[in-house]
This record gives C-alpha cells, structure tokens and sequence, in this order.
C-alpha cells in the first residue's frame, strides 16, 4: 500500500512540473500528459523622443515577446528666446553642458575666436547630455549661439559618447576633444565614439587638427565640403592631421598622385609616391598642416582654383620647389588663406596664372 502511495505521489509531482509549451510522457512515447497552449494578453507602447514603440505580448506564464517595432521619434526641439526646447518631452538642447562667453577681448586678441564676440563656447560635459550615447551639440544657451567647442571639452563623456551631431552654429573646435587640459588621454583609455555627424550646413569651421585624436573606433563620418575652412593655433601641429587616428579614415581616404585626400581636404602624403611635380586634385579646398613638409624633391606645384587654404608648415623645408601654377587668376589666388610659414625656407619661388 505505501508503495502505491509513493508512485501516486510521485506522479502528482511530475503533472505540477509540466511546463509552458512543454510535453511530459509515460512510458508509452505516444501518450501525452499535459500540453500548455500560450495566452497572451497585448500591450501597445508608442515610441517616445528617445525609445523606440512596439507592441508587448505576454503570457501568465512569462513568455513574452515584442513586435510592430517603431523608432524612436527623436526630439522636436522649437527656438525660443533663450534655447531650444523638445515640443514632445520638454527636453532643452543645452542641458548638461557648461558654457563660457566669448569676450570681445577674447575675440580680438585669439584668432580662434575672431568675429565670435557674446557668443558661447563649450567648456564641459556632463552625462546627462548623453541619450543613449549620443551627444548633440546645442545651438543656443541664455539667448545666445553656441559657436564653439572647447579642447578637451568631451572628456567626461568619452566612455559613453558613441555619436556625436555637429550644427551649423559651430565655427570653433578645439584640440583634443576627449584629453583632459590639454593632455592626451592613456593608450589604454576607453574611446567610445563611432559617428561624427556634421550638420549638412555646416562651413566656414575653424578646426583644431588634433579634435578627434584618439578616436580609433570612429568608423562614420559626415561632413560637407566646404564645412572647414581653416585649422586653429590652440596645439602643436606636430605629425598630427585630422581624422587620423578614425577607422573611417583608414578606409576611405583616397590615393591620388602621392596625395592622401578625405572629403576635399589634402591630409597627408607619400614622399616615396611624389616626383618633381605636384598636382594638387581639382576640388579641392585645403592642405593640412605639415602635408609636404621636408620633400626635397618637389619642384612644382599646381594648385586649382578651389583651393582656400594652404595650412602651418604646409610646405616647409621643400627647398627645391622654385614654380606654383595657380589654375585661376591672380586675384583670386590672392583670396587663398596662407598661413604664414606655410613656405617656411622656400625661396625664389615664382608664379604662373591660367
């Protein structure tokens, strides 16, 4: 008898184990003991600025699963007087961030702020101007435009940066973004930025050629032409050119004639690939800094028409090069902003125009 009553109890056990959508057997395979069919009751979630929508289906026994996903709305920021603020969840565009004016003082006596008087820069930036891992840079604080980013401005943020949008407001990047005052961050520091977003209007920047030192994960870039027109004096040039250390660069500059080009900048070369002549690629609007610096064996340049800046040391110490062929008028090369030393110990250098 108590056997019996083992074997039941022991049956009893097995039934109240059965699980959702599971199927236990006797010992004759074809005899089903309990089969659970799924209930699910649904749930609509509608996409928020940040998160995207979908609809939750889920059964009392925890079985779940989500579908007719919908992306996030992103944020509908409207101006007003002193920011610009989302209609849908009344996030401000400038939250998180630390500002600083720019003087007249500062504007007069710093080229990097020339014509930037009682607008803002950006000094800092705090986690709670990230969504999601990406950061958007604002166009207005207190009334006013924010037209600059600070070196090193992006330190706090570089573990969880993973995107980065750029308005058309900005017209100042400093050196080293995500370093701390001016030093560079360890080789062993997390840098989590992937995506540099300009905003398609953007022209006319003033860009440190270190901004995006040490952003090796970087593997998107958007930017128009004509978005910058110069590099600024707040670093040491030294072997550094923009984008150099982003994956993206590394696949997709191109090679044309020793000349590394990305976008309609000249970025760097290859002595071994240049002869006695250069030609500069039509369409091209700017030379980094340091781009042919110490090539002996350049004798002529010819430079188009689109070209508006030859930058620091761009040809320096090429004390062979005699003949520029400028493939426009005089007046118009004239228009060409040269930084001082651009021609640094290159002498009796002569001119031609088409």
């Amino acid at each position: 008898m108590k056997r019996i009553v083992f074997i039941l109890f022991g049956l009893i056990v097995v039934l109240c184990l059965a699980g959702c959508a599971s199927t236990k057997q006797n010992d004759n395979p074809s005899k089903t003991v309990e089969t659970h069919i799924h209930t699910y009751s649904t749930e609509t979630v509608e996409p928020s600025c940040i998160l995207e929508g979908y609809t939750l289906h889920k059964c009392s026994c925890g079985e779940s699963y989500k579908d007719n996903i919908k992306a996030a709305l992103g944020h509908s920021y409207v101006e007003r007087e002193q920011n610009y603020k989302c209609s849908r969840c009344n996030r401000y565009e400038d939250e998180g961030f630390v500002f600083e004016t720019i003087t007249s003082y500062m504007a007069n006596y710093n080229d990097s702020y020339s014509g930037l008087a009682n607008t803002y820069i950006i000094k800092e930036v705090s986690q709670s101007a990230l969504e999601n891992g990406k950061l958007t840079i604002p166009r207005k604080h207190m009334s006013c435009a924010v037209t600059g980013i600070e070196k090193g401005a992006l330190y706090n943020v570089r573990k969880q940066m993973t995107s980065i949008y750029i308005p058309s407001t900005i017209k100042y990047i400093g050196s080293s973004l995500v370093s701390y005052d001016g030093q560079f961050a360890s080789s062993n520091d997390t840098i989590a930025l992937t995506t540099i977003t300009f905003d398609n209007n953007c022209s006319g920047m003033n860009v440190s050629h270190t901004c995006f030192h040490f952003c090796k994960q970087v593997t998107s870039i958007s930017m128009p032409n004509n978005c910058i027109k110069q590099f600024n004096h707040d670093d040491n040039v030294g072997n550094h050119f923009l984008f150099e250390d982003t994956q993206y660069y590394k696949s997709n500059k191109t090679l044309n004639g020793g000349c590394y080009y990305l976008f309609n900048m000249l970025l760097e070369t290859d002595k071994s690939l240049i002869g006695s002549t250069v030609t500069i690629k039509a369409g091209t609007t700017l030379i980094a800094n340091q781009a042919f610096v110490g090539n002996t064996n350049i004798k002529t340049v010819e430079i188009p028409s689109s070209l508006k800046y030859i930058g620091k040391k761009a040809f320096a110490q090429c004390v062979s090069l005699n003949t520029i062929i400028y493939n426009g008028s005089e007046s118009n090369f004239k228009t060409i902003l040269v930084e001082e030393n651009a021609f640094q110990d290159c002498k009796n250098i002569s001119y031609q125009y088409k």
